[in-house]
């Protein structure tokens, strides 16, 4: 719980003051892993976002308990689906072996 709790934290982070796809997977590698995504990268988690989102359309139970894991309460203001969604790109981002090894 306390990884998901972390990655719906960074995706709160994420969406907070950005609305478009491109500008919060731009931020997400900045913050992540202090560089900007390549094409390959840009890519791959944008299929990554697209089928979560629509996983999460069609289950919004589980994006309900995606969200609400941890201590900290999911922000209102935000769509369930859109933070479930982007908790899956954040999780995928933390566990890059860049985002904890730096050579």
């Amino acid at each position: 719980p306390t990884f998901v709790e972390a990655a719906r934290a960074f995706a709160a982070r994420i969406l907070d003051g950005t609305r478009d796809d491109m500008a919060r997977l731009d931020k997400a590698f900045r913050l992540g892993v202090s560089r900007s995504p390549d094409d390959f990268e840009r890519k791959l988690v944008m299929q990554l976002l697209a089928e979560s989102r629509e996983q999460f359309r069609t289950d919004e139970a589980a994006a309900r308990a995606l969200v609400s894991t941890g201590l900290a309460p999911a922000d209102e203001e935000v769509s369930v689906v859109e933070h479930a969604a982007w908790t899956t790109v954040a999780r995928a981002i933390l566990t890059l072996g860049e985002t904890t090894t730096r050579n």
